[in-house]
C-alpha cells in the first residue's frame, strides 16, 4: 500500500475525473465519514465487473453505518462510465489513467 493511503486516515487530495467528467478531489466522497476505496483491475477485467456488481449487495448497507464507497479504475472516462453502468452502482467511480493512487 502506498505510503499516502494508510487505513484510518483521510485520503489525499488527488483530483481525478468521476465517471462524467468532472474533476474530484478524492477526499470529496469521504467528506466526514468514513469510505471504502476500491482500487480496480479495470473495465477489461471480467472479475472485475463481477466483483463491482457484488459490491450494490455491500453498498446497500453502508448507508446504515454512514459509509461511503468509491471505486478507482486505471481507466480513461469512458471505460470508466462504461463498467459503472454495467453494474448499476450509484457510488462514485474515478478514473486514474495515471494511476496516480
Amino acid at each position: 500500500m502506498a505510503d499516502k493511503l494508510q487505513p484510518g486516515l483521510t485520503l489525499p487530495d488527488l483530483a481525478l475525473p468521476d465517471e462524467n467528467g468532472d474533476m474530484q478531489c478524492l477526499s470529496e466522497p469521504q467528506g466526514e465519514n468514513p469510505m471504502i476505496l476500491m482500487l480496480g483491475r479495470g473495465e477489461h477485467c471480467p472479475r472485475e465487473r463481477q466483483q463491482q456488481k457484488e459490491m450494490i449487495k455491500l453498498y446497500e448497507w453502508c448507508a446504515v453505518g454512514f459509509t461511503n464507497m468509491v471505486t478507482v479504475l486505471p481507466n480513461d472516462r469512458h471505460e470508466t462510465y462504461k463498467l459503472k453502468i454495467s453494474t448499476p452502482a450509484s457510488w462514485t467511480y474515478l478514473s486514474d489513467v495515471n494511476r496516480e493512487v
